[in-house]
């Protein structure tokens, strides 16, 4: 049996807001579901970065998204549901909720760090710890300058492991016009690595003869 369409969306205590909210953004007509949660540091960073105040509780958030996104009422096609950091009974807490996968965006190396050794301290890290041992797609959107070799480390443990790691390292070929523009870059490449195949960026060619 097919795994149900589900999403997993994780929001980790890092700069770089911008990234989950074109991910959001571009998945507004995706015919499936969206399960999101967040860190404590997490649900401030977006709220600082990007003015999207989640909630305390679980709560099914479309109508967050249509405003935070500037769509028409009711546009925001998946369901999306949000359970808070410390609902460790949630259902992506158990590997019998079957879903397509997992992406973290953006990670922090605190995040990173948790996942390489197997941490469950809140929900983000025990869902993820689910996709490792369920063997489901797990993306990981590391954010941070410069790395140390702590990090490259944790990293390289996390690809070892079957992760994708797809840095927060945007291009500039499709010249970007707008901060929205330059995430759509790392929003693209995080689905892209999720399995899905979205029209968001043009099809690279190759240089003009």
């Amino acid at each position: 049996m097919p795994a149900p369409r589900r999403l997993v969306i994780g929001i980790s205590g890092a700069s770089g807001a911008v990234y989950v909210e074109r991910v959001f953004y571009h998945l507004r007509y995706w015919p499936g579901e969206l399960i999101v949660t967040a860190s404590k540091t997490g649900m401030g960073i977006i709220y600082n970065e990007r003015g999207l105040k989640l909630p305390e509780n679980t709560e099914t958030i479309n109508h967050l998204l249509d405003d935070w996104l500037k769509l028409r009422s009711g546009t925001y096609r998946p369901k999306v549901t949000f359970h808070p950091h410390h609902y460790i009974g949630a259902p992506i807490a158990s590997g019998s909720f079957r879903t397509l996968g997992m992406a973290v965006i953006p990670a922090s190396m605190a995040k990173v760090s948790a996942l390489a050794v197997g941490q469950s301290r809140d929900l983000l890290e025990r869902a993820a710890d689910v996709c490792l041992k369920e063997g489901r797609t797990l993306v990981v959107v590391p954010r941070e300058s410069p790395l140390s070799a702590v990090h490259l480390e944790n990293m390289l443990k996390l690809a070892r492991l079957g992760v994708k790691v797809v840095p927060a390292m945007p291009g500039f070929y499709h010249n970007p016009t707008s901060i929205e523009e330059i995430g759509d870059f790392v929003a693209a490449r995080t689905l892209d690595a999720l399995g899905l195949n979205l029209p968001i960026l043009e099809e690279w060619t190759g240089h003009q003869q």
